[in-house]
C-alpha cells in the first residue's frame, strides 16, 4: 500500500491540517462504465505551517527554523506504518478490502474508547496503548505492548485479577521474582518492564482511577545493570580518524558520522539527522545548534576541529546515516579494522546467575559509545563538568559522574594533579 501526505490548505498563513491518501489498488466503476482507482482519505491529528512543508518529499523540511522536524517526520512515518499494518491485517480476514471498511477500522482503532466503570490495570493499559498509538513512536509502543504481555502472563500464572489496589510492594517483589526466576530475564529487561508498569499506574492516577501510590515508593524499583561499560579514549579515536577507509565508502561514512558523535556528545537520534542548517555562527565562532529529540531542549556545541575537517570533506554537508541497527553492525567492523581490539571483561546477569565475560573492545562499540566517549574525554581534559552537562543534558553531577567511564588508574591521574597531592609537608619548628 502507498501512503502519501498532503496539506489541507497549502497556501494557508499559519498551520493547516495534514491528511493522507492511501492507495491499495481498489477500483470502482464510474458512471460511464470505466474503472478508476479509489484511494482512502485519512486525516491525521497533525498540523504544520506550509512554509515548513516539503511537498516533493511528503515530509516536514529539515531546517533549524522548524527544530521539531525530526519528531514531526517520525510521527508521519509512524502513521504510515500503522496504516500499512492495518491493511495487511484486513487482507488476512477479508477477500476484498474496500475503502469504507479500511476507513471505518482506522477510525475505530484511533478513536479514544471509554473505559469500564472499574477497570483493572490491564484494562486500562490496553486502552491506553490504543489511545496513544498515533502519537507515540513504534519502539515505544512495542515496549508498552511487550511489558503488558508479561503483566498478563504473570496475572494468569498467579490466577489473580490485577486491580489498581493490588499493585502493592508485595506485588512488586513477587513480579520481579517471577521475571527473574521463571522468565530468566536480565536486570535491564526487568527494569524496563517495571518502569512501564509504573508509567501505567501514573497515567491511571492522573485520570483519578485510583489512589494507590505504592508504586511511587523507593522500594518499588529495579536497578538497571550497566551494560555500556566502554568509551573510546583519544588514542582509540585517533586510530579511527587516521584509518584509511577510502576504498569502502560505506564504512568511511559510518566512521565519519560516529566521530561527529564522539566530538559533539549528541545521541544517535540527533547526530544522525544533522544538516548544514544546524551549523550557525555566534560572535565569530561556528557551532552546532540542535534541539534534541529526546528532551526537546536546545543545545549549542562548538565545532571540534575533527568535525570541521569531516564536514569540509563532505563539501559542507553531514554524512548520511543508516538505520541504528545497521550502523551498529558496521561500526563494529570499522573499530575492528582500525585495531581497537583490546580485551574487556564485564559481568553479565541472567536470572540469579552473574558471570564474567571477556569481549574485544570493538565488539562492544555502539552508537551510544560516542556520547560516553565525549563526556569522559571532555572530563579527562579538565573541562568544567557543568559545561559538559549543558551538552549532555545530565541534571545532576551525581548522574553525570555515574555516566562517564573512568578506570581507577585514570581517576588517580586526575587526583594526582590536585594541589592536595602535591602540597609539601611543613617542617615543624624546633
Amino acid at each position: 500500500m502507498d501512503v502519501k501526505f498532503y496539506l489541507k490548505r497549502p497556501k494557508e498563513k499559519g498551520k493547516t491540517a495534514i491528511y493522507c491518501l492511501c492507495h491499495f489498488g481498489y477500483k470502482e466503476l464510474t458512471t460511464n462504465g470505466n474503472e478508476k482507482f479509489k484511494p482512502v482519505k485519512i486525516y491525521t491529528k497533525l498540523k504544520i505551517d506550509p512554509k515548513f512543508w516539503d511537498a516533493k518529499r511528503n515530509r516536514a523540511k529539515e531546517t533549524s527554523k522548524f527544530p521539531e522536524h525530526p519528531e514531526f517526520n517520525d510521527s508521519l512515518i509512524q502513521i504510515s506504518s500503522s496504516l500499512n499494518a492495518l491493511f495487511l491485517e484486513l487482507q488476512k480476514k477479508n477477500p476484498v478490502v474496500t475503502p469504507e471498511l479500511f476507513k471505518s477500522e482506522w477510525e475505530r482503532l484511533t478513536k479514544p474508547q471509554p473505559l469500564k466503570a472499574k477497570p483493572t490495570l490491564i484494562d486500562f493499559a490496553e486502552q491506553f496503548i490504543i489511545n496513544v498509538a498515533s502519537t507515540r513512536k513504534e519502539n515505544t509502543l512495542k515496549n508498552y505492548r511487550n511489558s503488558l504481555k508479561h503483566v498478563k502472563e504473570y496475572a494468569e500464572s498467579r490466577n489473580i485479577s490485577l486491580s489498581f489496589e493490588n499493585i502493592t510492594l508485595d506485588f512488586h517483589l513477587d513480579f520481579v521474582e517471577y521475571l527473574k526466576n521463571e522468565k530468566s530475564f536480565k536486570p535491564n529487561t526487568i527494569w524496563r518492564i517495571v518502569k512501564v508498569v509504573k508509567m501505567f499506574m501514573n497515567e491511571a492516577a492522573e485520570r483519578k482511577l485510583h489512589k494507590n501510590f505504592d508504586y511511587k515508593s523507593k522500594r518499588f524499583a529495579v536497578s538497571p545493570e550497566q551494560t555500556d561499560v566502554i568509551y573510546l579514549n583519544n588514542a582509540d579515536l585517533e586510530k579511527l580518524y587516521s584509518f584509511d577507509l577510502s576504498k569502502n565508502k560505506k564504512l568511511e561514512r559510518v566512521r565519519d558520522l560516529f566521530l561527529i558523535g564522539c566530538y559533539t556528545g549528541l545521541r544517535f537520534s540527533d547526530f544522525s539527522k544533522l544538516t548544514p542548517d544546524n551549523i550557525i555562527e555566534f560572535e565569530g565562532v561556528k557551532m552546532l545548534n540542535v534541539r534534541t529529540q529526546k528532551t526537546n531542549q536546545p543545545v549549542s556545541i562548538p565545532l571540534h576541529s575533527v568535525v570541521v575537517e569531516i564536514i569540509n570533506r563532505y563539501d559542507g554537508n553531514i554524512p548520511k546515516a543508516l538505520s541504528n541497527q545497521k550502523f551498529n553492525d558496521y561500526l563494529k567492523d570499522v573499530a575492528r579494522e582500525a585495531g581497537i581490539t583490546e580485551s574487556v571483561t564485564i559481568e553479565q546477569t541472567k536470572g540469579n546467575l552473574t558471570t564474567p565475560k571477556t569481549f574485544k573492545k570493538c565488539d562492544l562499540v555502539t552508537t551510544h559509545t560516542a556520547r560516553r566517549s565525549f563526556a569522559t574525554n571532555a572530563y579527562l581534559a579538565g573541562i568544567n563538568p557543568i559545561s559538559i552537562r549543558a551538552i549532555t543534558g545530565h541534571k545532576t553531577e551525581k548522574a553525570f559522574l555515574a555516566y562517564i567511564r573512568l578506570s581507577g588508574k585514570e581517576n588517580a591521574l586526575i587526583l594526582s594533579k590536585h594541589p592536595y597531592f602535591n602540597k609539601p609537608i611543613l617542617k615543624v619548628a624546633k
